[in-house]
């Protein structure tokens, strides 16, 4: 177990190790979390507050990973594309489980929670339309037609009620 950031640092060059780090919110509390890939092994920081715990000897890093509570259990699960294959680890400490596929590429993805049932869905936008996969499961079904991709948009949680996951949604830009 590695002991504190510094360490962590010491063995990677500093400009490696921010590349790196992911901030991940758990649905649970809606605290933000820090991950981090070596690109041998995934760690986790509680709040960026405790030492790194280790979750997994995964070589998969930050820049092919996104983050979602797909199965709604209160703990951040880790989504990739392999090929045309969905794969989550659960928790990001499972194994890889393939959980659906698509041509479509994750470059164009965001994970929230688009239907309103407190689980990851994944957001597809092609350029003409939007698709939302529900609990990244389901097909893809319309969302709302536009020309912008997910590098355009701006998602957030925009009501008073401080629940995750209820009302994901996204802002176009001006």
């Amino acid at each position: 177990m590695l002991s504190d950031t510094n360490e962590m640092v010491s063995r990677s060059r500093r400009a490696d190790f921010i590349a790196y780090i992911a901030l991940i919110a758990t649905s649970a509390r809606n605290y933000t979390h820090l991950f981090l890939s070596t690109g041998e092994a995934w760690y986790y920081s509680s709040r960026g507050k405790t030492e790194w715990r280790f979750l997994s000897a995964k070589k998969e890093t930050v820049d092919n990973l996104l983050f979602g509570d797909f199965d709604g259990d209160g703990r951040t699960d880790v989504f990739t594309q392999i090929g045309d294959n969905w794969m989550v680890s659960w928790g990001g400490i499972s194994p890889w489980e393939n959980i659906n596929h698509s041509q479509w590429r994750m470059k164009d993805f965001y994970i929230g929670d688009f239907v309103g049932d407190r689980r990851a869905d994944v957001f597809f936008a092609r350029g003409d339309q939007w698709f939302v996969s529900d609990g990244g499961r389901g097909p893809f079904v319309p969302y709302a037609i536009s020309s912008f991709k997910v590098p355009d948009l701006a998602f957030g949680h925009f009501d008073s009620d401080q629940k995750y996951g209820n009302d994901e949604k996204l802002v176009e830009p001006f």
